[in-house]
């Protein structure tokens, strides 16, 4: 079983999930801290999934995969036979999703409580709308994209990473490939496979090769000194709290993968894929997985070989690769935040589509988040029922999971709270999944 499976009483657990999400959805990692739970290779996400065609090139309705995931030969795309079409799918940190369109507008929806939508909308929006100033974006991440030029864009909590406050920012990096950011730090892949990295320094040393100085100093876009040049690259998120009453703090730690397939990562374990009696850790470190996909999240996942394989997402985790089994063919995963309670176990919880273009999900199902039509807690995976076609990528938040369908459409049951469904109005009591409607 990949989770406990004692609970909260199921009205705290609703109130916590729908009026303090954020702290309520805290994880403790105390020692050996639970991250979240599942997900295949890079959350954040792996290369080729994060910079899709740019707006006008042709997808094919499968791709040879082989470069981002070994012997995972074939990988399912989208066809855009929809418009409007999406290319590509993320979620953010708290109740919020994005979608690059193909014409390379971003458009979010959900949660808005510190500009996660891009825009001034309030608390939240139940609608799709586009990110305002970003344009001819080609791959997505959280609250970041890049453009057609190679430049970065971010909006939100990645935009205050730089010290900018409100409104889209671009991020002074060179040309880059891809993105990737949590709520402290951010970063990417730019010309020649360096790695660029920035944000607040914190506890979880992933910056101290920056110099960064105080804890909760802004460190600047900064490269990282590794062996060779990146082509993928992952960013793991846990929280930590000292004690059951201690306020409960943020960590990360950064995957790396090179070309040769080999992958090191610094930062906080057991975020890490690896031992190590450094904590925190901020030398990169070679792990023993290698090859394969990257997936990031809270925790993080790699996919290698047809099988899939996490860590930092339980409470006893030690911090080393574990199998998640019961997905069948695993071809890209997403690890979505949980819910701590000083009296309850932490629960993580985490979705995969598979290269058939079917998902599972497992974890916290208070709001139907599993998709297997019920609100029982999901310890071990369950195949998500009424998708009314293939999947090609599949991403979550505590509460509520959305997938991009061959079509090009976005489909999400779960929690609507925030409006994070993107139906047009929240609340809506629907356990299956149901269209976004896209701008």
């Amino acid at each position: 079983m990949l989770f406990t499976n004692r609970l909260l009483d199921p009205h705290l657990r609703r109130s916590l999930g729908r009026t303090l999400p954020r702290a309520a959805v805290a994880l403790a990692l105390l020692g050996a801290p639970a991250s979240c739970s599942d997900e295949a290779p890079s959350d954040s996400r792996d290369l080729p999934d994060a910079a899709p065609p740019p707006p006008g090139q042709d997808a094919s309705h499968e791709e040879d995969a082989s470069s981002d995931a070994g012997p995972d030969a074939r990988r399912l795309t989208v066809e855009c036979s929809v418009e409007p079409c999406a290319r590509d799918l993320s979620a953010s940190w708290s109740e919020s999703f994005c979608a690059l369109l193909d014409d390379g507008r971003v458009a979010c929806w959900g949660r808005n409580e510190a500009g996660h939508l891009g825009r001034d909308a309030g608390a939240w929006s139940a609608t799709a709308q586009p990110v305002d100033g970003v344009a001819g974006a080609i791959a997505l991440d959280r609250t970041c994209a890049v453009v057609s030029d190679g430049g970065v864009r971010c909006w939100g909590p990645a935009a205050a990473l730089s010290g900018e406050e409100g409104g889209v920012i671009r991020v002074p990096l060179p040309p880059a490939s891809a993105v990737r950011s949590s709520e402290d730090l951010a970063c990417a892949v730019v010309s020649g496979g360096s790695l660029s990295c920035w944000g607040r320094s914190g506890a979880d040393g992933v910056l101290a090769f920056a110099d960064a100085g105080a804890e909760g100093a802004l460190v600047p876009p900064t490269t990282v000194p590794l062996d060779g040049p990146v082509d993928d690259v992952a960013i793991a998120v846990g929280r930590r709290a000292a004690c059951s009453d201690c306020p409960v703090l943020s960590i990360n730690a950064v995957i790396a993968r090179f070309a040769d397939g080999t992958m090191v990562s610094w930062g906080h374990a057991p975020l890490l894929g690896r031992t190590t009696s450094r904590l925190p850790d901020p030398e990169p470190t070679a792990m023993p997985t290698r090859g394969g996909s990257l997936f990031g999240g809270f925790g993080a996942c790699a996919v290698v070989d047809g099988k899939m394989r996490c860590w930092g997402h339980r409470p006893d985790d030690p911090g080393d690769p574990q199998p998640v089994p019961g997905v069948p063919s695993p071809a890209q995963a997403a690890l979505g935040d949980f819910l701590y309670g000083r009296d309850a176990d932490r629960f993580g919880r985490g979705c995969a589509a598979t290269a058939a273009g079917d998902v599972f999900c497992w974890g916290q199902n208070d709001f139907g988040q599993a998709g297997d039509g019920t609100t029982v807690l999901r310890p071990e995976p369950v195949k998500v029922e009424g998708l009314p076609e293939r999947v090609v990528r599949v991403e979550v938040t505590r509460g509520t999971s959305c997938a991009l369908g061959v079509s090009g459409r976005v489909h999400c049951w779960g929690d609507d709270g925030f409006g994070q469904r993107g139906q047009g109005s929240p609340f809506t009591p629907d356990l299956r999944p149901l269209p976004v409607e896209l701008p």
